[in-house]
């Protein structure tokens, strides 16, 4: 007698054996759905989310590219005035995404806060080397930290002529973004749930009429046939005529099935007979 302890294919076979056909058929649908609708919705919030920060990048472009045209149009761009500010304060009402613009005036090498409104920036001095749109001499966008705040920081080159005098650099908020993306991610969760449900729950309806149902009929007349009952037989779809060739196997089980308990029938009607 061997005493030795179950192996680890043992412990799963018997796990295996006691556990009933339709629970082997829940769990990994369930786990293959809750992998697919996964990855989609990770595919489809990722795609979202690239397509809405392009959105808003072209935005602050193009808030930018205005709001540097508005302020190109006056004739005090290189030294401060009330009415600059006052010009300010009307953009960013108009544009309620932008928290801050920030007029720079060129003073030789370096760039120099003329206006902002911000009034804690002016007259703040910056090496040009330092800004990315006076390097590029073109519109520069990057993604900026400020404590809790995060926001896109537009820097558009103001020329007169073919030089570069300032520049307009403009602060738009990522608020409107982050609640749109929240909702747009709630909606994905709400609706993988639904999804996972509907999905796994069709999947199951449809192996389990197309499996499970079939499988427990045959081994319901399997157990009735070994206690010496040869009447049963097991229903599985229209009769098919004879000679198709059938690419059913459970159909193809159960016809056999039937068969087999007709020939065990037969055979022993005639052996009774020949006993009489």
């Amino acid at each position: 007698m061997n005493d030795s302890p179950p192996t680890l294919s043992r412990r799963l076979h018997a796990a295996s054996s006691a556990t009933s056909l339709r629970l082997k058929l829940i769990v990994p649908t369930l786990v293959l759905t809750s992998l697919a609708i996964g990855l989609l919705t990770w595919f489809a919030s990722n795609t979202v989310q690239r397509t809405v920060n392009n959105i808003y990048i072209e935005k602050a472009r193009a808030v930018a590219s205005l709001i540097s045209k508005a302020i190109v149009d006056q004739d005090y761009i290189l030294f401060y005035s009330e009415q600059l500010d006052q010009d300010i304060a009307q953009l960013v009402q108009l544009y309620p995404d932008v928290f801050r613009i920030t007029i720079y005036g060129k003073v030789r090498e370096d760039v120099r806060v003329i206006t902002s409104s911000d009034p804690t920036r002016i007259g703040l001095e910056v090496a040009a080397a330092a800004v990315p749109a006076f390097q590029a001499k073109s519109a520069s966008i990057a993604l900026v930290q400020e404590g809790s705040r995060q926001f896109y920081q537009v820097g558009y080159p103001l020329y007169q002529a073919s030089e570069i005098i300032g520049l307009t650099e403009v602060d738009l908020s990522l608020a409107e973004r982050d609640a749109f993306l929240q909702e747009i991610y709630a909606n994905f969760a709400l609706g993988g749930v639904v999804s996972f449900l509907a999905l796994g729950g069709l999947i199951y309806v449809v192996l389990r009429s197309v499996v499970s149902k079939p499988i427990y009929k045959l081994a319901h007349a399997s157990e009735k046939v070994s206690t010496g009952d040869y009447t049963v037989s097991v229903a599985h779809g229209p009769a098919l005529p004879t000679g198709l060739r059938v690419r059913d196997e459970l159909h193809r089980l159960i016809a056999t099935f039937n068969h087999m308990v007709r020939m065990i029938k037969d055979k022993e009607e005639r052996l009774e007979a020949m006993i009489v």
